[in-house]
């Protein structure tokens, strides 16, 4: 079932489509209360986050990095928080290399 939702995760991350990651996220919520069925949401974020620097898509990222901060408990930050530095990397834009250091990094970072 993660495969699907990483699926769906990277055709919204491709069409820029904040609205469809939210969308995600609750179905995603919904299928864990009505299912009982553990999911690793930290691997599935890891992956759309991973997705969605390699493509550019700036609007995902903001969605992404706000579900950082009000999703994850401090244990779960800790151990994704070395995500951000990658995605750094698998970066190609210049400026938008700039935005992240000045809007992502330095909010890891503090």
């Amino acid at each position: 079932m993660d495969k699907h939702f990483i699926e769906e995760g990277k055709r919204c991350i491709n069409f820029n489509d904040k609205d469809g990651l939210e969308k995600l996220t609750i179905s995603i919520q919904d299928y864990i209360e009505e299912s009982k069925i553990i999911i690793n949401f930290q691997n599935i974020y890891q992956k759309l986050f991973l997705h969605a620097c390699q493509t550019h898509s700036k609007e995902c990222i903001k969605y992404l990095l706000n579900l950082y901060f009000n999703k994850f408990d401090i244990v779960t930050k800790i151990a994704l928080r070395q995500l951000f530095y990658y995605g750094k990397y698998l970066m190609k834009d210049k400026q938008l290399k700039k935005w992240y250091d000045i809007s992502v990094i330095a909010l890891i970072k503090a």
